[in-house]
């Protein structure tokens, strides 16, 4: 017992502390310090002065910031680290904010190589925007500057932030790096934040907008004239910031996550995992061997819905022994598939620009796989088009995850009198079936290994490609228009490479 007893001492201090610091406490006035006051109402803006706000207090919904580091960990696919959260999250929950993100950092980032971190300009994103407040995003937007300030690393949030909340100046520690790796560590508190960028701006034009008064953060209260508080309370009643509302859309994002990973769905994700794999192998095996008849109502009971809808069902057809040319937007692998399977198979050949020798391997169907060379891929095509098959070709030439379309390329229109436009819509439950820097070998292993997904396969009315007088980019424009205002996407003119060059800093050749 003499041995517990400085434990139990311990404990209870500690026990006390903690709940001391949640009791009301007496304040007096102090002249010197900032006036606070709680978050202006909507009509107050702050169009004449600096914002200074902390970005998990004012920006966000949640000011838990688990789900962050869990998912890189799960991202980087280290097990080991994902363990080790899940069994530190209790003590994470119960020591001040300071320490928990510095428990998180050592186990997420020891060892990390700093050269394949990209998550935060590719990963995290989409997750942060799902987690902006409306409310808060609607004080700071008005600013005449935004100065972030937060208790995540630079590599994380600084991204995020300048991207796509246009914030001026981010406040935050860098991760320590001994040769060339990760050590878990992050810089001294904030000294990136002390002047905060802000020379020539007067103090009266600095205000405060945060949730904590955080003792860490005392240098950058003294330059505040004014600090705004957020109550917890306020928050909870916070609504999710809706997409046309964002300052820049996010159109390109990679990793293979789709849910919010907290502790409870990580730890069902990985109960799930090995019935996971089983699944997908279980699919894989009906589409190759089980006749199309029976493999739609299998899937239907496996967890994948799909709803088909056609337009052009009684259009008659101008071609005369060539087969149908099928253009259809670019979601996951899958989509010739599906398109097929629409079609009751009908021998249709799908067009592929790169996939890995295991995905043709498992293919129900046989692919035409193209070179990117222009007279070269007219050549295969036309070859397939007369010998009578149809082809489905995804002119995008990459997957696009967000309701955008990228560029069509205009070869296909110059291969037939007429296409048929296919639009295409998927929603997943927990992986996402693609990826730009990961094994893409795996994008239809992780595809099939969701326990629900939904598919949307739309034939709509054929477009000619002869009328009109237009060149093939006209015709191509037409049909990207067709498709997207069918699916209400929003149609750009990125490509491929753009793609790559943004989340995996090379051209995706």
């Amino acid at each position: 017992m003499a041995f517990y007893k400085p434990l139990l001492f311990l404990f209870s201090r500690s026990l006390l502390k903690r709940l001391s610091s949640l009791s009301p406490k007496k304040t007096h006035p102090n002249p010197s310090k900032p006036a606070q006051k709680l978050i202006p109402s909507k009509g107050k803006s702050f169009a004449d002065r600096t914002v200074v706000f902390d970005v998990e207090g004012t920006l966000l919904r949640s000011t838990n910031t688990f789900h962050y580091f869990m998912l890189v960990a799960l991202e980087g696919g280290a097990l080991l680290r994902v363990l080790l959260l899940l069994l530190l999250y209790p003590l994470i929950c119960f020591v001040n904010e300071e320490v928990g993100v510095r428990v998180m950092v050592m186990v997420t980032f020891f060892g990390m190589r700093r050269s394949g971190f990209r998550f935060g300009r590719s990963v995290l994103p989409k997750h942060f925007l799902d987690d902006v407040g409306l409310e808060g995003f609607e004080v700071l937007k008005e600013a005449k500057g935004r100065v972030g300030v937060s208790c995540l690393p630079e590599e994380m949030v600084e991204g995020f932030l300048r991207e796509y909340m246009e914030v001026e100046v981010v406040v935050c520690r860098k991760l320590k790096v001994v040769g060339g790796f990760y050590v878990g560590l992050m810089e001294g508190d904030h000294e990136r934040g002390r002047g905060l960028g802000l020379s020539g701006v007067g103090l009266g034009d600095v205000a405060w907008v945060g949730s904590s008064n955080k003792a860490a953060l005392h240098h950058v209260f003294t330059q505040c004239k004014e600090i705004h508080m957020l109550s917890k309370s306020e928050k909870k009643s916070w609504r999710p910031l809706p997409r046309e509302s964002r300052p820049k859309p996010l159109i390109f994002h990679d990793g293979r996550i789709a849910f919010k990973a907290d502790p409870l769905p990580t730890l069902a994700i990985l109960i799930w995992l090995p019935f996971s794999l089983l699944l997908s192998l279980f699919r894989i095996h009906v589409a190759l061997f089980v006749p199309h008849n029976l493999c739609i109502p299998i899937f239907a009971f496996t967890g994948i819905k799909w709803r088909l809808k056609k337009r052009n069902q009684n259009q008659p057809s101008d071609l005369k022994g060539q087969g149908q040319l099928y253009v259809c937007n670019h979601r996951t692998l899958l989509d010739p598939i599906y398109v097929s399977a629409s079609l009751n198979g009908g021998g249709v050949r799908a067009v592929v620009y790169s996939v890995s020798r295991f995905s043709e391997l498992i293919s129900p169907i046989k692919t035409v796989m193209l070179t990117r060379d222009r007279e070269e891929d007219r050549r295969r095509m036309e070859s397939g088009l007369r010998r009578g098959r149809g082809l489905v070709v995804c002119p995008e030439g990459t997957t696009c995850r967000e309701p955008f379309l990228l560029r069509f390329s205009p070869l296909f229109a110059e291969l037939t009198e007429e296409v048929v436009p296919v639009a295409i819509e998927v929603h997943v439950s927990t992986f996402y079936g693609t990826t730009a820097g990961g094994f893409k070998s795996l994008d239809p292993v992780f595809m099939l290994m969701n326990p629900f997904t939904s598919y949307k396969v739309e034939f709509l009315e054929k477009v000619k490609t002869t009328t009109g007088g237009g060149s093939s980019i006209d015709v191509a424009n037409h049909v990207q228009g067709v498709i997207g205002r069918a699916l209400g996407f929003e149609c750009t003119s990125l490509t491929r490479k753009d793609k790559y060059m943004i989340l995996a800093g090379k051209s995706g050749k």
